[in-house]
């Protein structure tokens, strides 16, 4: 086990919920109106810096056993620093560090009763910013705790667990799961986005393996969802993203036998415009077909001119993993190995399971802003687009180590995905060959215009691609910029998800921008 969790308190979850319904029929008027207009601002807007706000908030402290942090508190400001500091100056009106899950169903009501809204952080990796707030963020990152039961071959993880907690569990045993490669990314975006990985090919995505899910509603009731309990709502949460059903407490998983024979690992790099043109032609033609063993990328990224000119300073690295032996690996990546400009650098080799996870896992790697736009294809894109998309990449208007675009093809789909039916989970992008994912990164202090041009320049590369696939994106990549991310992001799908919303949420209290509404002409 890792974290520092407590297990749930039968006491404290039925004192959470004993005043429930008394509270809200005189806090809700008294308390949300008293908010509102002391502070002269839209409700879920408040200052705490009013009395009527700081004796809702003090309230609220009260009533938790975690620790609340309001604004001018010195932890504030690095407890809400997200991944993407493109949203840093959203600033809550208050982090509730929830102890256990008796804090998270306070949070919940206090935010009903208060007319706040609610928004819930594990790893704070939302592309979109969906994992801030100017109403309570309810912080899970202290309920972490990761417990493997071996004989079962189950996990068992907190809503605040991330991606490095379940590899420390996991790590050298003789089970796996699949999941991303971020090291701190919460557990719980991943799952509830669907959860692509090098792994996702032959064993699956994240949310496949979900058996169970404890979730708190906006009702402020705790929920034990499975396939045979709240069956819609399970349907939902695999693939129907956070932030719109309710907050999830914790996840139980049913874990893959990890393989025991060897992995082949591989890095390749080539410099250069001529090599991203063949490599990009190379690497989505083996992707249509390649064995579900086969997991890669293959990013491209504009460097310094200065370093050897415009067209020379491009870096072309592929990464990934074979399950299986050295010589298969090499033939399948025969078409890239043999391109006209021969690689910089080249590592392929055999290793253990573990090894090779080790190797790929990525660290974090500092503060930054950025955004992303993705596209989902079915088929090779013709070779003038694959052209186009070089020619933009020798002219992105920023190319250094502070400020620059790239373009990664994910070979992390099809293989076992595609045996699955599109509408047996939310997640519905089964069907798929590739992923292409334009995206963009600058300083958060950098000047304005920095983040504006790089944000239409992804726009631009996007588009060269948009009219060759599906109008599908992948829903862990958010972006507030996609008007039809409706379609984009659950297709066929989305429909259904309205209906689980009617359910569940029907006062429609978990939303952002993107959230599943609570009317499908929303």
């Amino acid at each position: 086990m890792t974290g520092q969790t407590p297990e749930p308190n039968p006491a404290r979850l039925k004192a959470a919920g004993a005043n429930a319904f008394s509270r809200r029929v005189m806090l809700r008027g008294a308390t949300a109106t008293t908010l509102s207009l002391a502070c002269g601002v839209p409700l879920g807007r408040v200052s705490a810096q009013t009395p009527s706000a700081n004796s809702a908030l003090n309230d609220l402290q009260a009533r938790l056993s975690g620790h609340l942090l309001v604004p001018g508190d010195s932890a504030i400001d690095a407890t809400n620093a997200p991944a993407n500091l493109r949203y840093q100056e959203v600033i809550p009106t208050a982090i509730a560090r929830c102890a256990d899950e008796a804090d998270v169903i306070t949070c919940v009501q206090w935010c009903a009763e208060n007319g706040v809204d609610p928004v819930v952080r594990g790893g704070g990796h939302s592309y979109a910013g969906y994992s801030t707030t100017t109403g309570l963020l309810i912080d899970l990152r202290n309920l972490n705790s990761v417990t493997v039961d071996r004989d079962a071959g189950t996990m068992t993880v907190g809503g605040g667990a991330t991606t490095e907690h379940v590899f420390a569990a996991l790590n050298a045993g003789p089970h796996m799961l699949p999941q991303g490669t971020c090291s701190s990314v919460g557990m719980g975006g991943l799952t509830l986005g669907g959860g692509l990985g090098y792994d996702s090919r032959w064993a699956g995505l994240t949310c496949d393996h979900l058996q169970r899910t404890r979730l708190i509603t906006a009702g402020g009731e705790p929920l034990d969802v499975t396939s045979s309990q709240h069956s819609a709502l399970f349907w939902a949460l695999r693939g129907g993203s956070g932030g719109s059903f309710g907050v999830n407490t914790s996840f139980t998983f049913n874990l893959v036998e990890a393989p025991a024979g060897p992995v082949t690992t591989f890095s390749v790099a080539w410099r250069g415009a001529d090599a991203a043109g063949l490599a990009l032609r190379a690497f989505q033609a083996i992707v249509q077909d390649a064995p579900r063993e086969f997991g890669a990328t293959l990013t491209i990224t504009p460097l310094d001119p200065a370093i050897s000119g415009r067209r020379r300073s491009i870096d072309v690295s592929l990464r990934g993993q074979y399950i299986g032996v050295e010589k298969e690996l090499r033939n399948l990546l025969q078409p890239l190995l043999e391109i006209k400009t021969p690689p910089v650098d080249q590592s392929i080799m055999e290793q253990s399971y573990w090894a090779s996870q080790r190797q790929l896992i990525e660290p974090y790697t500092g503060e930054h802003a950025f955004t992303d736009l993705s596209r989902f294809a079915e088929a090779p894109l013709p070779e003038d687009v694959l052209q186009q998309i070089v020619d933009f990449l020798v002219d992105c208007p920023y190319r250094t180590d502070a400020a620059h675009g790239a373009i990664t093809i994910f070979g992390w789909v099809g293989g076992v995905l595609a045996e699955t039916p599109r509408d047996a989970t939310a997640y519905v992008h089964r069907n798929m060959t590739a992923l292409w994912q334009t995206g963009a990164v600058w300083s958060p202090g950098a000047a304005p215009n920095v983040g504006e041009e790089l944000s239409a320049w992804t726009q631009e590369v996007d588009s060269l691609i948009a009219p060759h696939t599906p109008s599908e994106s992948y829903q862990n990549f958010p972006n507030r910029e996609i008007t039809d991310w409706q379609q984009q992001y659950y297709a066929e799908n989305f429909q259904r998800l309205v209906e689980v919303k009617q359910s569940y949420d029907p006062d429609n209290l978990f939303r952002n921008a993107q959230s599943i509404p609570v009317s499908s002409g929303a």
